[in-house]
């Protein structure tokens, strides 16, 4: 499984307040999407995946799909059907392709592993490199064995949109539940069951992984700021708390991450 194989790759944005759609079209290969910023619909005609920042989409080979997003980034990847056919083969019986859409959390391995083969590829790592060989791997592995739950196919509250577009707006900002709630026109309570049901968890755990992932994108891209700074910049009040939640969540310091990951 380790031998070298081409990569297809893209980044896309939708900027701006309105929504912005996407070419209808087949998929001739697995799309695997991850969500960098903001939040993404796939309208499949008969129904609507819908993934907010964080998360990972998977959609099967043969699939027509139309994107649908409004300041959202996507990062997404292309693998052939036999390559997770081939991967699925060699684990066994067990082991089969994706035959449904899904959106996996940001804590899935097929997520994070996507995540990690994206950033190494925007690093400039080509293809043929070993150490690229053997995530391609893990993740062809891991797309085959994946047996988290899946959030298929779901259509996400307007009302609770109201609120993650609120998120995206005013992240670095002290923003509390009842803020989040007023914006969706809910009480606090139905609010907190209406948004972890369309979501998968709850405002605090969403709006923690939402600033995190601008405190590591911040760390990528802006040489000239701080570790400190990004930490205040993306609403975090405390530095020792922003370190603990970032290792966490990417599996090292601020530093470690700037110095392994920035341009």
């Amino acid at each position: 499984m380790s031998a070298h194989r081409p990569i297809h790759f893209a980044r896309r944005a939708f900027a701006g307040k309105e929504v912005g759609r996407g070419p209808t079209h087949f998929n001739l290969a697995y799309e695997i999407t991850w969500v960098q910023q903001g939040h993404i619909q796939f309208d499949l005609g008969h129904s609507v995946v819908d993934a907010v920042a964080g998360t990972c989409i998977v959609l099967p080979g043969d699939m027509e799909n139309t994107p649908v997003g409004r300041a959202a980034v996507l990062h997404q990847l292309w693998l052939p059907t036999f390559w997770l056919e081939e991967a699925a083969d060699a684990l066994g019986p067990r082991a089969s392709a994706p035959q449904v859409a899904a959106v996996l959390p940001a804590d899935s391995r097929v997520t994070a592993l996507t995540r990690v083969v994206m950033e190494e590829v925007g690093s400039g790592l080509d293809a043929s490199d070993p150490g690229m060989g053997a995530l391609m791997d893990s993740l062809l592995y891991s797309l085959v064995r994946e047996r988290a739950p899946e959030v298929l196919h779901r259509r996400q509250d307007v009302r609770i949109r109201r609120a993650l577009e609120r998120i995206a707006l005013e992240y670095a900002n002290p923003l509390r539940v009842e803020d989040l709630a007023s914006a969706a026109g809910m009480c606090r309570y139905s609010f907190l069951r209406a948004f972890r049901a369309s979501v998968g968890e709850s405002p605090y755990q969403y709006l923690l992984g939402y600033r995190l992932e601008r405190a590591a994108e911040r760390l990528r891209k802006a040489k000239g700021v701080s570790v400190l700074e990004t930490a205040l910049e993306c609403g975090f009040g405390d530095p020792g708390r922003f370190a603990r939640a970032f290792r966490a969540r990417f599996g090292c310091s601020p530093r470690e991450y700037r110095a392994r990951h920035g341009n």
